[in-house]
């Protein structure tokens, strides 16, 4: 009530629109989401082959090699 008295009039609308969506849930300027959201499992990240592959590739030896 203190901080409530001591605030300008648009302070106080503002104070007023907050209780007033506390008290009356069903009046919220809040709405759910439009599809349903997912929150088990991690995202999928899209993986080159190569990136984690631990097989070497054949050609990039025969190259280092040729140069040394």
């Amino acid at each position: 009530m203190n901080q409530f008295k001591e605030v300008d009039i648009d302070g106080k609308v503002n104070i007023n629109s907050k209780l007033h969506e506390i008290a009356y849930l069903d009046n919220t300027s809040l709405c759910p989401p439009v599809e349903r959201v997912k929150t088990k499992g991690a995202k999928k990240r899209c993986v080159i082959k190569f990136a984690r592959s631990t097989r070497r590739i054949f050609s990039y030896f025969k190259h280092v090699n040729a140069l040394h």
